[in-house]
């Protein structure tokens, strides 16, 4: 068991209270549904709603709160049950560097 499964097994899954920044750093997988999500709302929710709440950010940019929990509970059961973590491509972890890089 590596320190990421015992980090995750000892943490609680994301509710529509948990600030989009918790939720990325403590599961680096659910990058992919907010890059989905970014295509679907035409908004940069890392860059634009990192310190907000899902729920949240899910009325400032309209989408489903629900739906896409469902889809970051997914993608953490997804890699809970590979043992691995899901990988970030280069492309969306420049993207997200970028991100973070012109906030400061």
């Amino acid at each position: 068991m590596t320190f990421t499964d015992i980090m995750t097994a000892n943490s609680t899954l994301p509710t529509p209270e948990t600030p989009i920044i918790d939720i990325i750093s403590q599961y680096r997988e659910t990058v992919k549904v907010f890059r989905r999500l970014e295509a679907q709302t035409g908004a940069c929710i890392c860059c634009q709603a990192l310190f907000l709440p899902l729920r949240a950010a899910s009325e400032q940019f309209g989408f489903e709160v629900e739906v896409v929990l469902a889809d970051i509970k997914a993608a953490i059961h997804k890699r809970q049950h590979q043992g691995q973590p899901e990988e970030v491509s280069p492309s969306e972890s420049a993207s997200y560097e970028q991100t973070e890089n012109q906030t400061d």
